[in-house]
């Protein structure tokens, strides 16, 4: 059981903004990560890039959506972040508190 869960956006929080690739890691995203899983937090990436809807007010598929999922998960499990949850749904989840860039 978890003390308390976060939310962590993913764009311009944990990689650069780079719309529509994955962009690189930000400057310490990994270690904070990492800090915050062994101090006990849940942490749940959840991001616009898992919509059906793209920055320009484009509908997506299914399966560009289900693709840019198995690149994040990838992306996390080559950084050894393979703990973090990605929330896979419209809505954004309930937590302690959010970490966002805006």
């Amino acid at each position: 059981m978890y003390n308390h869960t976060i939310v962590v956006d993913l764009d311009d929080t944990l990689v650069e903004n780079k719309w529509p690739e994955l962009g690189d890691w930000m400057p310490g995203a990994v270690d904070a990560m990492k800090k915050l899983h062994e101090a006990d937090i849940h942490i749940i990436v959840w991001s616009c890039r898992f919509s059906v809807v793209d920055p320009y007010g484009q509908l997506r598929t299914y399966q560009e959506v289900e693709d840019d999922i198995q690149e994040v998960r990838a992306k996390f499990t080559l950084a050894g972040l393979g703990f973090i949850h990605i929330h896979e749904y419209g809505w954004k989840p309930s937590a302690s508190a959010y970490v966002d860039d805006r």
